[in-house]
């Protein structure tokens, strides 16, 4: 089972989303196989809100150019107000993955399931 999602931004930037408690860089090597298949380099974001809840480890960002360096994720909370509305309009359309969630509360799925951006 995959424990992600990969959401094209633009040419230059993927989202990949958590679908569950376990983290998707547990999967990176299948990761890299499917970002190599459509010969994908750039920024890849990775939103670990289902896996670590909605915390300042929710957002890391590495460099692609196809292979990973797993000294090289740096954590990008700052950044976290504009990558909150990527990861929004994901979740809110795939709302079954916040209903199952394991680590968010339930004032969490409340205000996604509302429309509300966390």
């Amino acid at each position: 089972m995959k424990y992600y999602k990969i959401n094209k931004i633009n040419n230059d930037t993927i989202f990949i989303h958590s679908l569950s408690h376990h983290s998707p860089t547990e999967q990176l090597e299948t990761i890299e196989r499917e970002l190599n298949k459509i010969s994908f380099q750039g920024t890849l974001i990775f939103d670990l809100l289902l896996t670590n809840g909605n915390t300042k480890q929710r957002f890391f960002e590495t460099n692609f150019e196809g292979k990973f360096t797993t000294d090289k994720f740096i954590n990008v909370y700052s950044k976290s107000s504009e990558l909150r509305n990527i990861a929004f309009s994901f979740y809110k359309q795939n709302l079954s993955f916040v209903e199952n969630s394991l680590i968010l509360n339930n004032a969490c799925k409340f205000l996604i399931k509302k429309g509300k951006v966390i």
